[in-house]
């Protein structure tokens, strides 16, 4: 994104008055210049879109996010970890990145990737682990990898596993005010996407997200 995106997606998050701007860390200075004191909230994520920065890696981000004033974030689990059986330090990875994140008062948003998990144990254990860890969000996928769109079927499965000890994102081809309502009846409380505005009011889509 250039600055000027930036700031027309600060713009618009500020006119339609959406729960969050989604932005990349290095323009969180900026965007919190726009939006404080707002209905808006600041956004980041880390370790995007393939979860393969190391533990003290993704600690050091949550540090320096919230040292900037940034206290909500997405995060993206080591799959690889999971995919190996290494069940425990997948587990260790996700906790160390919730409790820094608790400890200083910020949300932590765990992307799992259904892409990437090709059975439905496996999208089981992934969501249990990030439960046990103390992830506030699970999240189904980021939209980037393998193209695996938001369904109600996974929010609910999502929903269903966290019965109340975290809460569910919905994120991917989210692009019509009836995806929307079915993401958010299955159980989703935020929603990931770049046609915020067109969910809202059946205008062209434009530069945004809505969480």
């Amino acid at each position: 994104m250039t600055r000027d995106q930036v700031i027309a997606h600060c713009e618009t998050c500020l006119k339609y008055e959406f729960d969050a701007a989604m932005l990349a860390p290095c323009w969180t200075p900026l965007a919190l210049e726009i939006l404080r004191g707002s209905r808006s909230h600041v956004a980041s994520a880390f370790s995007f879109p393939n979860g393969n920065d190391s533990t003290a890696m993704k600690v050091a981000m949550v540090h320096s996010l919230v040292e900037g004033d940034v206290f909500d974030f997405d995060f993206t689990a080591n799959t690889g970890f999971l995919l190996s059986d290494m069940e425990s330090e997948f587990l260790t990875d996700l906790k160390a990145v919730a409790d820094a994140a608790r400890s200083a008062g910020a949300q932590t948003k765990v992307i799992l990737e259904f892409g990437l998990l090709p059975s439905e144990s496996l999208r089981r254990r992934a969501a249990e682990l990030a439960i046990d860890a103390g992830i506030d969000f699970l999240k189904q996928s980021s939209g980037f990898v393998n193209g695996v769109p938001a369904t109600p079927e996974d929010v609910a499965f999502l929903h269903r596993i966290a019965a109340g000890r975290a809460r569910v994102k919905a994120s991917g081809k989210i692009n019509s005010r009836a995806k929307a309502q079915a993401l958010i009846a299955a159980g989703a409380s935020l929603l990931g996407t770049s046609s915020a505005v067109a969910i809202v009011t059946g205008k062209q889509p434009e530069l945004t997200s809505v969480y």
